[in-house]
């Protein structure tokens, strides 16, 4: 097995193409993030208008017509006065709320701000989980690796093994990057406000650890597509392709709640006069749904701001985190028998 990781350790770190995913990954995560900083930090020109902009827009709209000259210009007054009050007004509101954003960017909150809900490098790692295996059926290299490799199960495990570690690097590296930017914003005297609601490391961790498992299990399901298909091009879009239409299945009717007309024993004792039909817990068990709901769950509870007002999906169910989790993983081990069975029968010959 040593030899195996060791032989994939120096295949992969000479793929540029691995690289360039990897930096682009990075790069997309740093523009999000400076580009969200610009748009909380910098303050909106309509709340910079002076009382001769105002005079000049309340003549252009409004119409004095049968009014004498002084009554005119005392009705102006009085709606520039009105228009500056307001004003005064919504800027201490945009104020508040932007002291309130810019803790986002407070050292402690960068990583959750900048990772947010972790869909670009589970798609970055699912491409280079597709392209790891798949370029071996595509150039004819597959026959060489498993005569290396003795057994094919080995070859799958060393070659999640190999993908699990990037998917680990990936992650730390996002996590390092949102520190730096962190740190660079106060090397620089941008504006930036101290977090007022401390972060729950625990909940930080586990919601990290999360990402990490639902993208393994994401990754298991790019190797059994890739397998099953010979393809390192076609599962990337299969699986959005999958997550649209299991999003699309997950809200139709016979899915949702409805209105109880009675509050009795079928209703939700968390959601006052809401039924749920006897399907209602069917997507529930989802992976997409799965993912969906520990993320905003784990994001919660880590009191990060990049979550607040994150709605968390319900269900008749109430699963803990754990229960959860192993609906992912079940999942994924779904994935890795799929792929495991069939590429111990395939002929490789074909």
């Amino acid at each position: 097995m040593k030899a195996l990781l060791h032989a994939d350790w120096l295949r992969f770190r000479r793929r540029r193409d691995f690289w360039l995913i990897a930096i682009a990954v990075l790069v997309v995560g740093g523009v999000g993030f400076v580009s969200t900083y610009h748009t909380d930090s910098t303050d909106p020109t309509w709340l910079d208008r002076t009382p001769a902009q105002i005079r000049e827009e309340i003549r252009s709209f409004s119409d004095f017509e049968g009014m004498t000259q002084a009554e005119e210009d005392a009705q102006i007054q009085q709606m520039v006065d009105d228009s500056i009050a307001q004003q005064a007004q919504e800027r201490v509101d945009w104020e508040a709320q932007q002291a309130i954003a810019l803790q986002k960017y407070d050292l402690a909150q960068t990583p959750f701000t900048l990772l947010g809900n972790g869909l670009v490098p589970m798609l970055a790692l699912v491409l280079m989980a597709s392209l790891a295996v798949g370029d071996e059926f595509r150039f004819g290299t597959i026959r060489t690796s498993l005569l290396a490799a003795g057994q094919r199960r080995r070859f799958l495990l060393a070659r999640l093994v190999s993908l699990f570690a990037m998917t680990l690097g990936l992650f730390g590296a996002l996590v390092l990057l949102a520190f730096v930017f962190g740190i660079g914003l106060r090397v620089v005297g941008a504006e930036v406000n101290p977090s007022t609601i401390p972060i729950d490391a625990g909940a930080g961790v586990a919601w990290l650890g999360a990402h990490i498992l639902a993208t393994m299990v994401v990754i298991s399901l790019g190797l059994a597509l890739t397998v099953l298909l010979r393809s390192g091009a076609m599962p990337l879009l299969l699986i959005i392709l999958a997550g649209l239409v299991e999003l699309f299945v997950g809200v139709l009717p016979i899915f949702a709640a409805a209105e109880c007309p009675f509050a009795g024993p079928a209703s939700d004792p968390g959601s006052a006069a809401v039924c749920w039909s006897a399907l209602a817990g069917v997507p529930q068990v989802f992976l997409a749904r799965s993912i969906q709901t520990i993320l905003a769950q784990l994001g919660s509870d880590t009191h990060a701001l990049a979550f607040a007002g994150a709605t968390i999906p319900t269900g008749p169910i109430q699963l803990p985190v754990l229960a959860i989790a192993g609906i992912i993983a079940a999942w994924g081990l779904l994935f890795l028998v799929v792929a495991d069975r069939r590429f111990r029968t395939m002929d490789v010959v074909e």
